[in-house]
């Protein structure tokens, strides 16, 4: 073993070590996640204080490492897997780490992380994605507007990820593939299995922008506990002639 790869293997083992558990995380450990979140947005700063104050109760060393985290040194962690919070990537003198944090079920958080020794990508982070800016996962951007200005469905096309920009709040919400695409096929009626679950059509141009807002919409309300209110959508009622009228 060469002296660099002796020093990253000490770096890389002061990160998420499984000993003394439970744990709270250590100054560089927190420091590392907090990279993901930004410092002015009371959704995400709320997150981040619970990672700081909350313990390492169990570390499950599968691909990728799993980190539960719990309220007291007393709690055991409940498996009950819950929707993606955010997701960001870090590099790091030893490598890049890749989280996915997962949103708080009361008793548990769960974060999960991938590691590569070497720097694979650039940092990213879904939780600071702004309008205008590139993709965090570097692909084509498709934006299509649900309310007036406010939120916007985002689907980055080559990575095939979605999520929900709040521009008032400033938040990204991470939304699955699947859930979205089985709320198009409702809205959109259509119950042909070669279109309804074939889920690389959302990204390939099949659908237009006013599909997409339309359930876009009906995602928002089917999911209150985003905490998005869009305007109720307008019926514009046609005038229909009465037959005579038609005739003359």
């Amino acid at each position: 073993m060469s002296l660099q790869q002796f020093l990253a293997q000490l770096i890389i083992e002061k990160y998420f070590h499984s000993e003394n558990l439970p744990r709270n995380f250590s100054k560089a450990e927190i420091d590392l996640l907090g990279k993901v979140f930004p410092g002015n947005s009371e959704h995400y700063t709320s997150y981040y204080n619970l990672l700081k104050n909350w313990y390492i109760c169990k570390i499950v060393q599968s691909d990728p490492v799993k980190l539960y985290l719990c309220p007291d040194k007393k709690s055991k962690p409940d498996y009950f897997m819950m929707p993606v919070f955010t997701l960001g990537g870090v590099n790091t003198s030893a490598g890049y780490y890749e989280f996915v944090f997962f949103e708080n079920n009361g008793d548990t958080i769960l974060i999960e992380y991938s590691f590569s020794g070497i720097k694979s990508r650039e940092d990213y982070s879904i939780a600071k994605w702004l309008r205008g800016e590139k993709s965090p996962f570097g692909g084509e951007l498709r934006l299509v507007e649900i309310s007036s200005g406010k939120i916007f469905f985002v689907l980055d096309v080559d990575s095939k990820k979605i999520w929900i920009h709040d521009s008032e709040r400033g938040i990204n919400f991470v939304i699955t593939v699947t859930s979205f695409y089985n709320m198009l096929m409702a809205s959109e009626n259509i119950k042909d299995p070669n279109t309804a679950f074939n889920f690389s059509l959302l990204f390939g141009g099949k659908f237009n922008n006013e599909q997409i807002r339309r359930a876009g919409a009906l995602y928002i309300k089917s999911n209150p506990g985003l905490g998005i209110t869009i305007e109720s959508e307008k019926i514009v009622k046609r005038d229909r002639k009465n037959f005579w009228k038609r005739l003359f």
